[in-house]
C-alpha cells in the first residue's frame, strides 16, 4: 500500500486463485471496481485507489482468496519534526499474526525488514 498526495494505492502481484480487494472503511459505490489482470502462468496481479483520501482516517486493504488472506493498514500520517537529534518512531502491529514488517520511507526507500516473532531486524546498508 502506498500514499502518493491524497490518493492511496492498494495492490498486490502473482496471486492464485483468483484474489479480491476490500477497503475499510468502506469508500462507498464512487470507488471503482479493483483492476485485475491475469498472466500467462494464470497469476493475478489486483490494484485499487482511494481518490481523495481523508487524511483523519486509518484504512486497510484486504486482498483475499479462497486460500488466504493479507491485511495492510495505513494510519494516518502524525506528522514529526526534527533537525539535528535523534528521535524513535514506533509501529504497531495490530495483526498478531503478521510474520514480516517492512519500514519505508516516503514509500520509495527501503529501510528495513523484520521476520516476527523476535526475528532479527534488519536494516538496509543505506540506513
Amino acid at each position: 500500500m502506498e500514499m502518493v498526495q491524497d490518493k492511496i494505492t492498494c495492490s498486490s502481484k502473482d496471486v492464485y486463485p483468483e484474489p479480491d480487494l476490500t477497503w475499510e472503511p468502506d469508500p462507498g459505490p464512487s470507488t471503482p471496481e479493483p483492476a485485475k489482470s491475469r498472466t500467462i502462468q494464470q497469476l493475478y496481479t489486483i490494484s485499487s485507489s482511494l481518490n481523495n483520501s481523508d487524511p483523519n482516517l486509518d484504512y486497510s486493504c484486504t486482498v483475499s482468496t479462497a486460500r488466504s488472506k493479507k491485511k495492510t493498514i495505513f494510519f494516518k500520517q502524525d506528522h514529526v519534526t526534527s533537525s539535528g537529534s535523534e528521535i524513535a518512531v514506533t509501529c504497531q502491529d495490530l495483526n498478531s499474526s503478521s510474520t514480516h514488517v517492512t519500514w519505508w520511507f516516503n514509500h520509495t526507500q527501503h529501510i528495513l525488514t523484520r521476520t516476527l516473532p523476535e526475528g532479527p531486524t534488519q536494516p538496509t546498508e543505506k540506513w
